[in-house]
C-alpha cells in the first residue's frame, strides 16, 4: 500500500469524525509517512511500519474520547462517548470481554448514582410537602415562635436535600467520566 492509498483508506475509516479532527489526523499521518520516506524507507515500508488502519482507527477513537471528555461534562455526552468506546470494543474480539465488564460497571454506576440523585430530590420534595402540616401544628400548639422555629428547621432540611442532590449529580458525572476514561486507556493499551 502506498501513501495515497493509506491516507484514502484512513479517510474512509474516519468517515464519522468531525472534519477538523479528521483533517488533523490525516495531516499527521501524511507527515509521518513523508518523514519515514525521507529517512530512507520506501513508501510501502513506511506505511507498513505505521500499522493497520483498524488498529490506528481504534487508537484514535480512544484518544478522541478522552479529548472530548475533557471538553464536555454533561451526562448525555458522557454516555455518547461510552457508546463510541463500546463500538471500538465490539469491533475487536479480544476486547469483547472487557467491553462487557465495563458495560455492566457503567450501567451499575449510572443506575446507582442516578437513584441516589432521585432519592435526594424526592426527599427534598417530601420535606417541603410535610412542612405544611407540621408548621400548622406547631403554630396551633406553640404559637408564632414555634411555627417559625419549625419552618426554619424544615427549610434547612430541604436545603440539605437539594445540596445533596446537586452534589450527587456532580459525583455521578465525575464517576462516569472516570469509567469512560479508564476504558479508553485499556482499549488504547490493548491495541498496541
Amino acid at each position: 500500500m502506498n501513501k495515497v492509498e493509506f491516507i484514502n483508506a484512513l479517510d474512509n475509516e474516519l468517515a464519522r469524525f468531525d472534519a477538523s479532527e479528521k483533517k488533523d489526523i490525516l495531516a499527521y499521518y501524511n507527515e509521518l509517512i513523508t518523514e519515514k520516506v525521507e529517512r530512507g524507507y520506501s513508501e510501502a515500508q513506511a506505511v507498513a511500519s505505521i500499522g493497520s488502519i483498524k488498529d490506528i482507527s481504534a487508537g484514535i477513537k480512544a484518544d478522541l474520547v478522552n479529548i472530548r471528555l475533557a471538553k464536555r461534562s454533561s451526562f448525555s455526552k458522557i454516555t455518547h462517548s461510552f457508546w463510541l468506546l463500546l463500538l471500538v470494543l465490539f469491533a475487536s474480539p479480544i476486547l469483547l470481554p472487557v467491553g462487557i465488564v465495563f458495560l455492566a460497571v457503567f450501567f451499575a454506576l449510572a443506575v446507582t448514582c442516578l437513584s441516589l440523585v432521585a432519592g435526594f430530590g424526592v426527599g427534598a420534595c417530601a420535606c417541603a410537602i410535610s412542612a405544611i402540616p407540621i408548621v400548622i401544628k406547631a403554630y396551633t400548639s406553640s404559637g408564632v415562635a414555634g411555627a417559625l422555629f419549625v419552618s426554619g428547621v424544615m427549610l434547612v432540611a430541604i436545603a440539605v436535600f437539594v445540596l445533596l442532590t446537586i452534589a450527587m449529580f456532580k459525583v455521578t458525572i465525575s464517576l462516569l467520566k472516570s469509567v469512560v476514561a479508564i476504558l479508553a486507556k485499556i482499549i488504547k493499551k490493548k491495541n498496541k
